[in-house]
Order: C-alpha cells, then structure tokens, then sequence
C-alpha cells in the first residue's frame, strides 16, 4: 500500500506475502491479474502465483509483467487435471515430496477427509498441498475466481494453511 504522498506503507510493519490462484496464467483475456501482481509487488509485497489447472501462455505476459519476472513466480499443477488413475499412481511422490518439503503434520492436512470430502476421494488436496513446497505460506490466499476459493477454503479449514483468504467474483462464477 502507498499513502498519499506515494510512499511504500508495509502492512504489520513487513510486506505481506500474497498467493493468487488462478485457474491459468498467464491468459491473454486476464491481464488484470498480472497488473495487480505487478501492482502489489511495486508497493514492496511479495506475489506468487498458482496455477490450479496447468500452464499458461508466456508469450502473451505484457511489458510489466516481463520486467517483474511473473513468469518465475508461478507455481503450476500438472496433475489437477489428470485422470483419477495419474493421480493414485503419483500419490507416493506427492504425499514424499510435500513430507520432505514441509513435515509429516503439514501432508497430514491433505488428509482430512472431514475437511476436504469428496476431493479427498479425487486425490487432489496432496497434490494441491505440493504446489507450496518452495515458497513461504503466504498471509493472504487470493483466489482471482470463485470456484477456486472452496478447494483454498478446504485447505484453510484443515490447518494447512493459516492464511486469510479473498475470494474474487467475475461475472462467469455467478450461476442465474
């Protein structure tokens, strides 16, 4: 944040550290997101970006985000859209690399059948959890559509992350 005479204002006296989740990116139809990644990290915050449903198109990052490097602050699931069997036969290095990443009680957390329901059965909250095995946990989970704040919410609720989540609504997420 910025006061008004256009200084850096830290908030609790340190950056924070922010996640967008985002379904793809970057997408040429949704520069906003990399405008407000570029945006935040310009007033001192710290921005990944996690990609739930695969890569997306490099080529199409704008001159900001290209300056900001963006492009290394994504984080991309490759398995969230594989099939139920890809998922069970890569479960073992999932569930290793988030133990050897962030400790057993932390993988536990994908466990939590209460907490995630049917996608625990759809084995994605591990493979979800595996996404965040490189970067601090972050302060504030933005999840940059509404469909994507349930799985984030899921994972809040099962202690996995201590965040605070802001989930954003486009005119696509509301069901008439």
């Amino acid at each position: 944040f910025r006061d008004l005479e256009g200084s850096r204002v830290p908030c609790h006296g340190r950056p924070m550290r922010i996640a967008f989740v985002v379904n793809r990116f970057p997408v040429v139809s949704e520069m906003f997101i990399a405008n407000t990644a570029v945006g935040l990290i310009d007033r001192g915050h710290d921005v990944d970006i996690f990609s739930m449903r695969g890569p997306g198109w490099p080529e199409v990052l704008n001159a900001a985000g290209r300056r900001h490097r963006l492009d290394a602050r994504v984080h991309v699931s490759t398995l969230a859209e594989a099939s139920w069997l890809n998922r069970l036969v890569a479960l073992p290095g999932a569930l290793g690399s988030v133990v050897r990443s962030r400790g057993l009680g932390f993988a536990l957390t994908a466990f939590n059948v209460q907490a995630h329901r049917r996608r625990f059965a759809q084995l994605l909250p591990i493979h979800e959890l595996g996404l965040w095995n490189d970067v601090p946990l972050p302060d504030i989970i933005h999840c940059q559509f509404g469909m994507l704040g349930d799985p984030m919410l899921r994972h809040i609720r099962s202690g996995a992350m201590p965040s605070a989540l802001v989930v954003h609504f486009r005119g696509h997420d509301i069901d008439p």
